[in-house]
């Protein structure tokens, strides 16, 4: 989490915490300068490849997408139940009004809330994509989980010693099993990691001076490291005539854009999982307005 955008967004409010509760000491600076440091460095980690403007670019297509309150509830909600065991969505309200009620974990709960609202309505439309989005709820949660937990052994004060480690470790196991680990890392790490065989096994045409790709291969950071080149989206039918006939383009099979067929994968060069490379040639093949 501290490595994610949602981390660089809770770190200031984690920082102006901690001066509310220490005030202007040593500590705080110190924090301070690290969050600072951390901050520069994420700078030169975007700036270093692409540049700030795909970083604005891919912003952009995120935010602001019409769609009604009532659809991205739905959707959300059709996520969470993909997800999460019942048990731990009948416990969510009540967890979260423990976690604000109780004044120890009041101020991180409200944070950490307010780091999930933001990136699932600002960029709306990753949300509306990644069934995953919205999954730091589960860190949001935990602080009224715990207190819940305490709530409910002081409640029970005839259960004998010990049994607090057992459940302990039956709910561990039991996380283990909801969440499958080995699945969730085939599903989300290991057949994305399918694009970077592909851009290792297939290169750039002779000749070619720009990383093609669409706006769904989120991102291109990657191929551009792979090939040398730097990178341009085809995110329109303006953007496809620019293409030369040789040019490889890369895309995205199961996020294809409105443009082009369902068929485009069938003369690609190579296809690793969900990505492929074709040719603008083949691409303009595949446009729906033919």
């Amino acid at each position: 989490m501290a490595a994610s955008w949602q981390g660089v967004f809770l770190a200031p409010l984690l920082w102006l915490w901690l001066l509310r509760r220490r005030g202007f000491d040593r500590t705080v600076v110190v924090v301070g300068a690290g969050m600072a440091a951390g901050a520069l460095v994420v700078l030169a980690w975007v700036a270093q490849g692409a540049g700030l403007n795909e970083l604005g670019e891919h912003a952009g297509r995120r935010i602001g997408v019409d769609r009604t309150v009532g659809e991205f509830v739905a959707r959300q909600w059709m996520f969470a139940r993909g997800l999460l065991p019942v048990w731990y969505l009948v416990l969510a309200v009540p967890a979260l009004v423990a976690g604000l009620v109780d004044r120890r974990s009041r101020a991180l709960t409200a944070m950490l809330v307010a780091m999930v609202v933001a990136f699932a309505v600002v960029p709306s439309d990753n949300a509306w994509i990644h069934d995953y989005w919205n999954f730091p709820l589960l860190m949001a949660l935990f602080p009224g989980f715990a207190a819940l937990g305490e709530w409910a052994w002081r409640a029970s004060a005839w259960v004998r010693q010990g049994m607090a480690e057992g459940v302990v470790v039956v709910l561990l196991v039991a996380a283990l099993v909801v969440v499958g680990p080995g699945a969730n890392h085939d599903r989300f790490f290991g057949a994305t990691a399918e694009a970077g065989r592909l851009v290792d096994a297939i290169g750039p045409a002779d000749g070619q001076t720009t990383v093609w790709h669409t706006a769904q291969v989120a991102w291109p950071t990657w191929i551009s490291r792979a090939w040398g080149l730097p990178t341009s989206v085809v995110a329109s039918l303006d953007d496809v005539s620019t293409v030369a006939d040789d040019d490889r383009v890369v895309i995205r099979l199961d996020r294809l854009p409105a443009f082009l067929d369902g068929s485009v994968g069938d003369d690609a060069l190579n296809v690793r999982g969900s990505y492929a490379v074709v040719t603008g040639r083949e691409l303009r093949s595949h446009l729906l307005s033919q």
